[in-house]
């Protein structure tokens, strides 16, 4: 990690000794308060400075130390939960993450540790919504038919509950950003914004409460760049651009300060996306860059798959389609890997286009089908919306191939069931549009009143005239080809 993070080596190495000899001291010395709070507030911080730089060896280091220290020391063995579970999620075993989390919560329920209490139904909390925000099946439990969504928000608010009872403000800013984030992900920005907010009023009161406490500040400055990185995606996704760029670029100059590594590739794939919005694709380039050669050094699997999907992405945008294709098909690789079902998607549809752009037609249209099977039609997951209208488009614009128009109007008729989901009505209009044209191209004149109905709709959506005065084959009769 030393391009990421410079001249931070020798300090680790150093602490990590200190821990050493301070666990010597601690395994021969007798009762001993002052040694035990010592070595555990240090044992804290060098653990989380390794978890931030996902420094895994390390990490795994240090919770065989406090594994061999927690029959003498029962009480951290919530802690040693807390860092395990971490280290289990970035190297991928969810269900190992989960059940970390889960005994964390009982411990410190049962010693009364509103503190830990929180700590454990955050990690929970963050373990979902990662998931979330990966699509991926979130079987971490033995039931498939739980609404994780509802969960996931349950489980924040109660730890907005307990942080606010208990007066623990930093506890409060995290629940915040991360209830902001929630939101964020189910695409309810009027809900997500007031979170956002207020984590942000509160992250600048508590730089005045606690300046003179290094521990806090660091915890602080980590939730002030979580805060500017979401408020950043708020802006991305209500298509405010230059708020967006400012939000996001301040959130990346934190997260690199602050040495988290995981938080900086996530950034850096947002700030790209924005760029590429932009047709800024060279910028777009710089920043998938950074996070690959990141990711790479890291091999945490689904943030490897995303940082292959976008600078492949980033390079078919520039014409550069020969350097692209081997990108592409790495993260198709890993999306088989990882199981990760709509990225795997995205990246066998970035895949079909560069295949379409050499004129490799068949394997192009191979790579498009496989965007349609891999569909789950019970995924409400948002992500999906544009990807299938994108995958439709593809298969209504080939010519002369009844069966590909077949193809475009299943992907259309799975858009509206996730729409009316999602609430995302902006897409039932153009939607609709595209149905009516599927259907004059695969009937013809037959097509004519199913057509009708859709342009109907597309009309009184739209609003631009009176749909119900037209007669049903005027209606059509406008827009067909």
């Amino acid at each position: 990690m030393s391009q990421v993070l410079p001249g931070l080596k020798n300090k680790l190495i150093l602490a990590f000794h200190n821990v050493l000899s301070m666990t010597d001291e601690l395994t021969a010395a007798g009762f001993s308060p002052i040694l035990e709070a010592q070595f555990i507030r240090e044992w804290q911080l060098l653990a989380r400075n390794t978890y931030l730089t996902a420094n895994l060896y390390s990490l795994k280091l240090l919770l065989n130390l406090l594994e061999n220290l927690t029959e003498r020391f029962p009480q951290w063995q919530a802690l040693y939960c807390c860092y395990a579970g971490r280290l289990a999620f970035i190297k991928g075993d969810y269900v190992m993450a989960n059940d970390y989390a889960e005994l964390q919560l009982a411990l410190t329920q049962t010693d009364d540790d509103y503190v830990g209490m929180v700590r454990a139904l955050l990690d929970q909390a963050d373990l979902h919504l990662n998931l979330l925000s990966l699509a991926k099946s979130l079987s971490v439990t033995k039931s498939k038919d739980v609404n994780w969504q509802t969960i996931t928000e349950i489980i924040l608010l109660n730890a907005l509950s307990l942080s606010e009872a208990q007066n623990l403000p930093l506890q409060q800013i995290q629940v915040l950003n991360r209830l902001g984030r929630f939101f964020l992900t189910n695409l309810e920005l009027e809900k997500s914004r007031p979170y956002l907010e207020q984590a942000a009023n509160l992250l600048e009161d508590s730089k005045q409460w606690w300046a003179r406490d290094e521990n806090l500040q660091a915890e602080l400055k980590i939730e002030e760049a979580l805060n500017h990185h979401w408020i950043g995606v708020y802006w991305l996704t209500a298509r405010e651009w230059a708020e967006a760029e400012t939000a996001l670029r301040s959130s990346l100059g934190l997260s690199y300060r602050n040495r988290n590594v995981l938080a900086t590739i996530e950034t850096q794939f947002r700030l790209g996306s924005l760029y590429q919005l932009l047709n800024q694709n060279d910028s777009a380039l710089i920043c998938f860059d950074g996070a690959l050669a990141t990711c790479e050094q890291l091999q945490h699997l689904p943030s490897l798959l995303k940082a292959y999907y976008y600078k492949g992405l980033a390079l078919h945008n520039l014409g550069f389609t020969k350097e692209s294709l081997p990108l592409a098909r790495r993260a198709v690789e890993l999306g088989l890997q990882t199981e990760q079902v709509v990225w795997l998607a995205e990246a066998f549809y970035n895949l079909g286009q560069i295949y379409y752009s050499r004129k490799e037609f068949n394997l192009a249209q191979i790579c498009h089908l496989r965007v349609i099977e891999l569909y789950p039609p019970h995924d409400r997951h948002p992500q999906w919306i544009e990807l299938l209208l994108k995958t439709g488009d593809y298969f209504l614009n080939i010519a002369d191939q009844p069966e590909s128009w077949e193809e475009g109007l299943k992907c259309y008729r799975y858009i509206l069931a996730l729409v009316e989901i999602n609430q995302r009505l902006e897409y039932l209009a153009p939607t609709l549009g595209k149905m009516a044209r599927a259907f004059t191209k695969l009937k013809g004149l037959d097509g004519l009143d199913d057509a009708s109905r859709c342009y109907r709709l597309q009309l009184r959506l739209a609003g631009d005239l009176d749909s119900t005065a037209l007669p049903t084959r005027t209606a059509v009769a406008m827009r067909v080809e």
